[in-house]
């Protein structure tokens, strides 16, 4: 358990943290009994009449095979979990990309439609002419009122101020639509323009990801996201609604997922972003709501 502890305290100053499963808190204890056996069997070879030769065999037999068995299951502990922790990163990474995917399918689309609305701009111009030419103005009133209800689609949307970020709140604000989750967005990510593109997609994918698991289940759902600049810093604060209140420990929150080993590390990979741009990332639940700030040098 001691081992435990330990590096789990390490791993949290490089801001990766580590969720222990059942299996390895009772991996710990069974540790623990095998050093308590050991030390045992190590005083009682201290006091027993054997010859020199054999107290020093059974001596380096008894503390190497406990000293192999603490470094195999510690290391069987940070490779599990940084094997978990890497697919997690990886996941954002590629969403980073699928998001520029859909991005140039967008302008493509947009593109089309520009070239439709400038071909049909020529076709009313040219009736609008026409009708005027006759005198029918009547006509032209009814023509340009029909017009005016058609609805053009406009390529619009949340505008972050940041085009990495705009890719990904706009992604996000598809996903809440689709579900009823009211989402709302104010302020300027400007000075994101500092920061890496996948950190910016790590940051606010699992942000809102996070945020739009908690609301599924609501009524009246939703997500509201804060901007702000304070000195050199620019501060994020996305706020969801909740059902019940998070059990937060110190500035972690365990998942709720059955699964824990593959999941709770979006937040990690959160603070260690915000921790390369001199940073940080904290969290609050006051029962009602839960909120993550997010704070870079920028």
């Amino acid at each position: 358990m001691a081992a435990l502890l330990f590096l789990g305290h390490t791993l949290r100053r490089y801001q990766v943290i580590l969720h222990f499963r059942m299996g390895e808190i009772l991996g710990s204890v069974a540790l623990g009994l095998f050093a308590f056996i050991d030390v045992g069997l190590i005083l009682f070879l201290y006091h027993a009449n054997v010859p020199p030769l054999t107290h020093y065999f059974f001596l380096v037999v008894f503390l190497g095979a406990f000293i192999f068995s603490t470094g195999y299951f510690v290391y069987s502990v940070i490779t599990a979990r940084m094997r978990v922790y890497r697919e997690t990163l990886s996941r954002s990474q590629t969403e980073y990309l699928q998001l520029q995917m859909e991005a140039l399918h967008d302008t493509k689309e947009q593109t089309e439609q520009a070239q439709r609305m400038r071909h049909d701009l020529a076709s009313h111009m040219t009736m609008l002419q026409t009708l005027c030419q006759e005198g029918s103005y009547e006509e032209v009133r009814k023509y340009v009122e029909r017009l005016s209800q058609d609805t053009i689609p406009l390529a619009g949307g949340i505008l972050t101020g940041n085009k990495v970020a705009d890719l990904v709140v706009r992604a996000k604000m598809k996903v809440c639509e689709g579900h009823g989750i009211t989402f709302t967005f104010q302020g300027s990510l400007s000075g994101f323009d500092t920061l890496e593109a996948p950190d910016i997609c790590g940051l606010l994918s699992n942000a809102y990801d996070n945020a739009i698991e908690a609301c599924l289940s609501q009524e009246n759902a939703y997500i509201h996201t804060k901007v702000s600049t304070t000195r050199n810093y620019t501060v994020v604060q996305i706020v969801n609604s909740i059902e019940k209140k998070v059990s937060l420990h110190g500035n972690h929150a365990g998942t709720t997922k059955t699964d824990k080993k593959s999941h709770g590390y979006g937040i990690d990979i959160m603070k260690r972003i915000a921790y390369k741009y001199n940073g940080n990332c904290t969290l609050h639940c006051d029962g009602q709501e839960f909120s993550v700030k997010i704070v870079v040098l920028t």
